[in-house]
């Protein structure tokens, strides 16, 4: 019997395949996978790529070297941390995981190449703090 994580990530691997064979752009994948994998805007654009959690770290901490907003790499990006940032606000009644800030969506935006407003959903919006919306 196939392990089920395998599976599942040999069927997001034909999924994002095939749609972008029909010419589909990541914006329409993330969409897709948010609603066929019950995905938070922020993983759903990370799946979109085909990235892993530590590759998407690595690529933030990239970007924020070369752009100079972390030029020493002193407040580096973890896969676990990047994990927490997409799961927020989680499923429960009280938020678990890490709220992500304006700067760390921008960030996000950026390696993404998509807008900020495509890595929030209405379950972000309404456990945001006015100031960040």
């Amino acid at each position: 019997m196939p392990y089920a994580k395998t599976s599942e990530r040999r069927e997001k691997r034909l999924l994002r395949e095939q749609m972008r064979s029909m010419g589909l752009g990541y914006r329409d994948i993330a969409a897709e996978f948010a609603r066929r994998y019950r995905l938070r805007p922020r993983g759903a654009w990370r799946e979109a790529y085909g990235w892993s959690l530590q590759d998407t770290a690595d690529r933030i901490n990239q970007f924020r070297g070369d752009t100079g907003l972390d030029p020493g790499g002193l407040a580096g990006m973890t896969a676990p941390h990047l994990s927490e940032y997409e799961n927020w606000p989680g499923q429960r009644p009280e938020p678990s995981g890490r709220r992500p800030t304006p700067y760390l969506l921008a960030v996000l935006a950026a390696v993404y190449d998509c807008a900020v407003t495509d890595l929030v959903d209405l379950a972000d919006r309404q456990r945001m703090p006015p100031a960040d919306l």
